[in-house]
């Protein structure tokens, strides 16, 4: 006659061997072989977190005005380029338009670097923080004499352009216009379909000779009605070959308004604003004339305001 079958146990020591297993390993984690936290270095970040970089960075400069220790700082990163990944960022700030602070920073970080930034200097910077300590290793980059200082400053009396003694070279109080060719006539302009409301009215444009620029430049200025201007308005230049679109408030020392773009002589440029308006078309360089008979390029000063 058989016998009950024995009911099995659980294994005690399969426990056992599981929680000293699980005892051993938190010993030798946290005891014999911890984990060591080591810094990483800037160029290993996000994109997200480089971008936090660049904004500290800009927030630095604003408070001690070096852009040499701005750009040992930026060098950290290792981007391509430089000033045009700090220039995409402050686009995309502009576009935006939520924290004007802090576009007015990285603009004004980026107009700085623009003067002081070439790329044998960028190649020579210090790439550790432990450099950024002293600022004698710095002496050999010295300010040029480009560096912007003066403001614009225009007036909502007129439509006209007013300029003050403080308005930079790049903007001349009273256009030259050459001898040796008509003075220039009102240019075609792009009138909105009737149904259209625009953000924007077109106030003035007018040709600009002016000597102590070394290319032909569209200058834009965005103004509110009370004069102020406007920072982070995208406009579009378009001409047989392409187009782009570029900012406001990229150079807040002539002005948060202030905008140009570089011309190509013989080609004929089309501008107008992205958010709709009035624009102008056939923006092309003139032919200038200096005191002693030699030539140069001349510009086109295009004004908008907003409605």
């Amino acid at each position: 006659m058989q016998g009950k079958p024995r009911k099995q146990e659980f294994p005690l020591y399969l426990l056992t061997g599981l929680i000293l297993g699980i005892v051993l390993g938190l010993v030798y984690a946290w005891r014999l072989s911890p984990v060591e936290v080591i810094d990483t270095v800037p160029a290993s970040m996000s994109e997200e977190h480089k971008d936090e970089f660049r904004l500290l960075t800009a927030n630095a400069f604003m408070t001690n005005g070096d852009p040499h220790r701005a750009m040992a700082r930026l060098a950290l990163l290792e981007d391509a380029s430089m000033i045009s990944s700090v220039e995409d960022q402050t686009q995309r700030l502009l576009s935006i338009g939520e924290n004007i602070d802090d576009t007015r920073a990285m603009a004004t970080m980026l107009e700085a670097i623009e003067v002081f930034g070439n790329v044998a200097m960028v190649n020579e910077l210090p790439t550790s923080e432990s450099a950024l300590a002293t600022e004698d290793e710095y002496g050999a980059y010295e300010e040029t004499e480009n560096a912007p200082q003066a403001t614009a400053e225009l007036t909502s009396s007129s439509p006209e352009v007013v300029v003050t003694e403080n308005l930079p070279t790049q903007i001349p109080a009273t256009p030259i216009v050459p001898t040796n060719q008509p003075t220039a006539t009102k240019v075609p302009t792009i009138t909105p379909s009737p149904t259209a409301v625009p953000a924007y009215s077109l106030q003035s444009f007018e040709m600009v000779c002016d000597a102590t620029i070394d290319t032909p430049l569209i200058q834009v200025i965005i103004q509110k009605p009370t004069g102020e201007q406007v920072p982070g308005v995208p406009i579009m230049v378009i001409w047989d070959e392409g187009d782009n679109v570029f900012y406001t408030g990229l150079k807040p020392s002539i002005g948060l308004g202030y905008a140009d773009y570089e011309m190509t002589p013989g080609v004929s440029y089309d501008l107008h604003l992205v958010e709709g308006g009035e624009g102008v078309v056939n923006l092309t360089p003139q032919t200038c004339e200096k005191n002693d008979g030699s030539s140069y390029w001349s510009g086109w000063m295009v004004i908008f305001r907003k409605e």
